[in-house]
């Protein structure tokens, strides 16, 4: 099996206008209006907020670095692979949910954008992928996985926290818990040579992580919704 280092996919100068492009536009709808700077939360008196929000994130911010890597040699660029890129748009939408409760307009702005990001990059994964080398099925499946432990909101869903929470097996309708670290170590143990069938087994293994969340914690609350986000 290939390694996830060498199954993500590069930023050079024609990728990286296709991901200004998407953050262009991003930022020009209403919805992006908490998001184009740094929360001054001094100003607007959060004096909570860097006790929440551990890695503060914006898309202006990100704008910047991805057009300083520009006049940067590859090993110094912080956007080497487009997965590094997700990463921090994908943090600003995680500290939304994070901080806002449900019914505030920032998270539901946050789920908007977040949604439209994502149908955004997987169109720019799908024309990038006609032009890439054969890939085997098995390989695809730790694309995917690797990006989702790459994704800022799979935090809560990487290991086997639910073993300390009393009551979650009951509370969860599968009654079969588990966690991205579980799907990896059954992912690791599948032949290369693996049929089509693999395909339906991996996203039933990864959605049935995300679908717990969604059980547990209701769609509507924070975990349940990055659940959700994830799980489409």
């Amino acid at each position: 099996m290939a390694s996830a280092r060498q199954l993500l996919k590069p930023v050079d100068s024609t990728v990286a206008e296709k991901l200004e492009g998407i953050l262009r536009n991003l930022l020009s709808r209403r919805a992006a209006a908490a998001f184009r700077t740094p929360v001054d939360w001094q100003r607007l008196k959060l004096h909570h907020y860097p006790e929440i929000v551990k890695q503060p994130m914006d898309l202006g911010t990100i704008v910047e670095y991805l057009r300083g890597d520009a006049t940067r040699p590859y090993e110094r660029k912080r956007y080497q692979f487009i997965e590094e890129f997700a990463h921090d748009v994908r943090l600003v939408w995680k500290n939304a949910f994070l901080f806002n409760p449900p019914n505030h307009e920032v998270f539901k702005h946050a789920k908007i954008l977040s949604e439209a990001f994502e149908d955004k990059l997987t169109a720019l994964h799908a024309e990038l992928d006609r032009d890439a080398p054969p890939c085997s099925l098995v390989d695809r499946c730790q694309i995917l996985l690797s990006d989702c432990f790459c994704n800022p909101l799979s935090e809560f869903f990487r290991k086997d926290d639910w073993r300390q929470i009393g009551g979650y097996v009951a509370a969860i309708k599968s009654g079969r818990p588990t966690d991205l670290d579980d799907v990896q170590r059954w992912l690791d143990k599948v032949p290369a040579d693996s049929g089509e069938k693999i395909v339906d087994q991996f996203a039933e293994r990864v959605r049935l992580v995300y679908q717990n969340a969604i059980d547990f914690n209701g769609p509507a609350a924070p975990f349940g919704t990055m659940a959700r986000i994830l799980y489409d």
